[in-house]
């Protein structure tokens, strides 16, 4: 099993965990972390149902790109500005922003690597930072604040900020 991460300043942390076998893609699992919980988790609880224009919820609408990655492949899915997918079966099952997810799966398939560190100071309580390499470059620095009961106070894209303390 593969697993990728894409962030979006507004939607949070995608998780892709892909399963491969002889070279295919064989399963697809992507979630969506945000405050301390799962998109999946939440289920029709996220409640985008009501508005979906495809009656689905987010949980059944990336349920339904995951099978249509298996089918079709990550890269066959084009997009419009706003990462809406334009091929008609797939919003025909999904209407949500398909690029990002499609980011999470594109990383786990590109080799790219996540290493986790945790830290806790008395203020501000506990820190993880996430490190995102790809052939030992160093690409992104993710930083997530959490409150005491495991929420996500603040997730951050630090890595501009990392670059230039070096002098990168």
């Amino acid at each position: 099993m593969k697993s990728g991460i894409a962030f979006s300043q507004q939607w949070g942390l995608y998780i892709a965990n892909v399963v491969e076998k002889d070279g295919k893609i064989i399963n697809v699992i992507i979630d969506r972390i945000a405050n301390g919980k799962s998109s999946k988790e939440l289920r029709n609880r996220y409640g985008i149902k009501p508005v979906s224009t495809i009656g689905k919820d987010w949980w059944e609408q990336v349920a339904y790109y995951e099978s249509w990655i298996v089918e079709h492949g990550v890269d066959a899915a084009k997009t419009d500005d706003k990462g809406h997918a334009l091929e008609p079966d797939l919003i025909s099952g999904a209407t949500i922003n398909v690029a990002e997810l499609s980011g999470a799966v594109k990383n786990a398939l590109g080799g790219k690597k996540l290493k986790t560190g945790t830290f806790y100071d008395e203020i501000q309580g506990l820190k993880i930072v996430n490190v995102i390499s790809k052939r030992g470059e160093l690409e992104k620095i993710l930083l997530a604040r959490l409150s005491n009961n495991g929420a996500i106070l603040s997730f951050d894209d630090i890595t501009a900020a990392v670059f230039e303390a070096l002098g990168q």
